[in-house]
């Protein structure tokens, strides 16, 4: 018999695995000016294979996160890591333009979408109540810590080695991350206490956990909206410059921006679901969204600046948006029923990244109507608008008042 890890080890695991299992979400985002260039494509067509990635892993959630209740998570985060790895295998030896781009990429997002919240799943059928909030916290950080790796590994393999082999080390990492799930966290028997399908139905009756689910969705297409384009963003505002900023532009290079700013992402998050537990999540999130729809505005008008003050903003934008993002995860899935937790991870998830699908998308849609990807205007525009989240999700708490999670200063000790 193999020894288990303590509580705290198997916290670890499971984000170095996370981590690791992001190492392809950048990959793409990272090269776009390159990818535009090598296919020839509009502002709208790179926008969709930024999407495929999320239209994946929205098809593959209900399925494969559902199953979570049912089969012991651990297995589904394994084979899910080896579906990652096909696609960014096939992205690297079959991608010839944008279709065929969105294809592999959509397989990528599918097995992404297969380790996320089963990995969390799989956390959370051994870990309970405050500790499992705070776990929450972590493991969501390190989405974007290994979304931030992401950007450096996808630049630094290509200046080395060209981009066919930024996904093929994508994929071996992928293989890696489901091997570490899967012996170092104890095997699960969720058929013990699962629900039957039929009982799925119950998670929409969860005002709380639906609320959040909702903000989720909100959240993710701004998210991912911005790490999607960020470094189109920050090419263009390099282009824009000259003199002093333009040797700025070299050393501080817009893939090193775009990680800094994900990377800060980790920290954020787990400060975010801190002050939750503190002052109260409904509190919290409402505050956070507010300066984040300010800062939106703020980095659209940056387009017309300087590359030094469009980087500022763009850091402080993306570091603001994942602020709330564990504390709107630990929200839902902390008022989870007893036996539905997989459900509700799927229902959370499915909603939060069919909203990262249509926020990439919906920026490269606005950039093609007001002037393309080279025009002051048009990314004005386009990243201002997404402002909206942070008016609408406040209203919908406000309306909504969803619960906090379990310890948090305006919720029950215990669920």
């Amino acid at each position: 018999m193999r020894p288990q890890l303590s509580a705290t080890g198997m916290i670890v695991a499971a984000c170095i695995a996370h981590s690791l299992s992001m190492i392809c979400f950048a990959a793409y985002p990272a090269l776009l000016p390159e990818f535009t260039e090598i296919w020839s494509m509009n502002s709208t067509e790179a926008g969709s294979v930024s999407a495929a990635f999320f239209v994946g892993y929205t098809l593959s959630v209900p399925v494969l996160t559902i199953l979570s209740d049912r089969i012991d998570p651990r297995r589904i985060y394994l084979f899910s890591s080896c579906l990652s790895a096909a696609g960014a295998l096939g992205f690297a030896f079959m991608a010839e333009g944008p279709a065929s781009a969105s294809l592999y990429n959509g397989l990528i997002g599918a097995g992404v979408g297969g380790t996320y919240m089963p990995g969390l799943k799989a956390l959370g059928d051994h870990i309970e109540g405050r500790l499992f909030v705070r776990a929450t916290g972590w493991y969501t950080g390190m989405f974007g810590f290994g979304a931030a790796l992401s950007y450096l590994v996808a630049d630094g393999i290509f200046m080395l080695s060209g981009w066919p082999a930024v996904f093929m080390f994508g994929a071996v990492c992928a293989v890696a991350s489901g091997l570490i799930v899967f012996f170092a966290i104890p095997p699960s028997d969720p058929g013990a206490v699962s629900m039957p399908f039929s009982a799925v139905r119950k998670v929409f009756t969860n005002r709380t956990a639906v609320t959040w689910s909702i903000c989720y969705a909100l959240h993710t297409g701004e998210l991912f909206a911005i790490r999607s384009w960020i470094v189109a963003f920050l090419v263009f505002s390099a282009s824009q410059t000259g003199g002093a900023d333009a040797g700025l532009a070299a050393w501080l290079t817009p893939v090193t921006v775009a990680a800094v700013a994900t990377l800060l992402g980790l920290p954020m998050t787990i400060f975010g679901n801190e002050l939750c537990i503190r002052y109260g999540r409904r509190l919290i999130v409402i505050l956070v969204m507010l300066i984040t729809a300010a800062l939106a505005v703020a980095s659209g008008a940056s387009s017309h600046l300087t590359y030094g003050i469009a980087a500022f903003f763009i850091v402080a934008y993306n570091a603001a948006i994942m602020a709330d993002s564990s504390a709107i995860t630990a929200g839902a899935l902390s008022n989870a029923a007893p036996g539905l937790r997989g459900a509700t991870m799927a229902l959370h998830s499915t909603l939060g990244f069919a909203g990262g699908a249509v926020g990439p998308f919906i920026v490269g849609v606005v950039l093609d109507q007001f002037g393309g990807a080279m025009s002051p205007m048009a990314w004005t525009i386009a990243l201002g608008q997404m402002a909206l989240v942070g008016v609408i999700c406040p209203l919908l708490i406000k309306i909504m008042r969803p619960e906090g999670a379990v310890g948090d200063r305006d919720a029950p000790a215990a669920k």
